[in-house]
């Protein structure tokens, strides 16, 4: 079987490979706390908790525990991600 090098995206549909290079593309634009924020999914937090969150990140990062609040923000945008994908599973 001969494979076109021209595809690139394998066997993704092309509407598919749109959309996800725009998620990402918009992911990338946007600052990793903008990112979590607002919540992912079914998953939505109020100002009072991203404060409570935020405050929390500073401590941990004034303390050394995590390098820097990006990779705080990073790792509990992930985690928002897998639980709403999980929460589709139920």
């Amino acid at each position: 079987m001969r494979h076109s090098a021209s595809r690139g995206t394998g066997s993704i549909p092309k509407g598919v490979a749109a959309w996800v290079g725009g998620w990402k593309a918009s992911l990338m634009a946007k600052s990793w706390i903008e990112v979590w924020t607002p919540g992912h999914g079914l998953l939505r937090r109020d100002q009072s908790t991203a404060a409570r969150i935020d405050a929390l990140v500073a401590r941990l990062v004034a303390r050394r525990v995590w390098p820097d609040h990006v990779a705080v923000y990073r790792v509990l945008a992930a985690a928002d991600r897998r639980a709403s994908a999980a929460s589709w599973l139920v």
